[in-house]
Formats: C-alpha cells, structure tokens, sequence
C-alpha cells in the first residue's frame, strides 16, 4: 500500500539532477501500452527494480515515472507499505509499487491516485501481475488524501461486514439511546433507566420523528442537537465505525481468505465506476 510522505523528516535526500540506475535485467512484457519508448524502456525498468525487491526481501518498492519515462520518485518500503513524495508526482504521471502479497490496489493506493496529479496506479506481484487503475478524466480535481482514504477504507470494511452478515445500521434502540444521553447532558439527570418506549414518547416534544423511514434524519438532528458534546467525541454515535472496530480482527482475516480477495476486487471496481477509473488486472 502507498502511503504519501506527511512530514519532512520522512523524505530521503534528493539529487533533482542524478540519475537513478536500474539493475540490468531482461524486460518483462506487460499490456500497459505506450507509443514513447523511452517510458516502456523506464517502464519495464522499474517494474524489473519492483518484483526484484520483492524477491529479495519480500518488501514493497515505489517508483514514480514522468511521461517521458523519466524517474521522478523511488522510495524502499516495508513488507506493507511504501511512501512516495507528492511533491514530485508530475500531470499524468504514472505510480508503480510492488505487492508482496498478490493483493488488487489498497484504500491506501486509490487515495494516493485520486489525490495525486498521475494518470494511474498499479500494484504489482512477484510475478510480475498486477492491478491497475487509470483515470479517465486527466484534469479532475485532486481529494483530500486522509479523508478520501478513510472514506475507501471504511467503504472496504463495510462491505465485509455485509459478507459477514454483521449488523451495521442504525435501529430505534440506538436512537433511543442517543435521545436518553442528550437528556443526560441536557438535565443533567440520568435518563439510561427509562425505557425506550418512554424516550420515543419524549422526542416529539424535541421535534424528534421516531418513524423507521426517517431514523437517519433523527440521527442527524441529535447530532446537532449535541454538537459541543460531540466535539472531544466525533465518533460516539457512529455505529459503523464502532461496528468495524469491534470486529476488526474478523473483518482482517476474511479480507485476507479467497472469498476476501474477491471482496477486495469487487470492491475496487464499484471504486472505478464511482470515480470514473478504468481498472484493469491479470491477478
């Protein structure tokens, strides 16, 4: 997974007029198209320095190439993860890094393109397969990398509850409960012994609707209604947050079996269609 370098200290010394050298290796042949030569000759470079790095010490390794094939950023990472510098990802570049373990494209990795001014991103295996995403809009606006990736991230755990059949949404018990510790900090009195079907008849007098079809619009309206308690606690009443984290182990394991995998993938193409991304794999 590509992570993007968030602080100074992180970024590695860089000569802007060195050049970086590749091991001498036979090329590999690959579908990525290009008409310039020299990006294929740098392109099958750096897809060479990848798997090589992963051979050898089962790490991730990033490589940023211009259009023109030159080396914008190269990076050694760890058996998870790998950064890049942001700062030196040029209009319609293109983002490569390795997968030790023959997974499709992260969160993490489809933040760092949807953030980023390249053309694509695609992970890479031992074997030389990949998963690769490329935008069909050039010129769209950049995200915010820490939010679109907690987003993607969330997105991901979700939908492995769904195949888990773990209950996510929100009910009228957690309304009412929601409703009984706005009184709390309301009145300062401890409302947690009424009864649900007391909160219900209570949150009217709030213009609080307790209709199943408008729970969301409830839920919202009390978060508002509790907003400076909120503050120190932005995600209390979060359910699906509180859900993941609660199986947390169970969501990382099914994700990481044969059925996760799929997940993974299916996943990755609604992200396509949702961005307007091409993705292509042979994994």
């Amino acid at each position: 997974m590509i992570t993007k370098i968030c602080s100074l200290s992180q970024i590695k010394p860089f000569n802007n007029t060195r050049q970086v050298s590749f091991r001498s290796q036979e090329p590999q042949t690959d579908t990525f198209v290009r008409t310039n030569n020299n990006f294929k000759q740098a392109y099958d470079c750096a897809k060479n320095k990848i798997i090589q790095a992963i051979i050898d010490t089962n790490t991730e390794y990033s490589v940023v190439l211009a259009e023109n094939g030159q080396v914008l950023d190269e990076n050694q990472g760890t058996e998870h993860r790998c950064t890049i510098d942001s700062r030196k990802v040029e209009q319609n570049s293109v983002l490569m890094h390795g997968h030790p373990k023959p997974l499709p494209l992260s969160s993490g990795d489809i933040a760092c393109l949807l953030a980023s001014k390249a053309k694509s991103q695609e992970a890479i295996t031992k074997d030389g397969k990949y998963s690769r995403l490329t935008k069909k809009e050039t010129n769209r606006p950049l995200l915010d990398y820490r939010e679109t990736y907690f987003q993607l991230e969330k997105a991901l755990c979700l939908k492995a509850l769904d195949k888990l059949g773990i209950d996510y949404k929100l009910n009228k018990h957690d309304i009412a409960g929601m409703f009984k510790d706005y009184l709390n900090y309301q009145c300062g009195a401890n409302q947690e012994e009424i009864s649900d079907e007391e909160a219900f008849k209570e949150m009217p007098k709030y213009g609080l609707s307790t209709e199943d079809d408008k729970l969301l619009n409830t839920y919202s309206q009390l978060k508002e209604m509790m907003w400076w308690q909120l503050m120190s606690d932005p995600q209390k009443y979060d359910k699906e947050h509180h859900t993941i984290m609660d199986n947390y182990d169970l969501v990382n394991s099914y994700l990481d079996s044969e059925e996760g995998f799929e997940t993974r993938v299916e996943f990755v193409k609604e992200v396509a269609n949702q961005y307007n991304l091409e993705y292509e794999s042979n994994l």
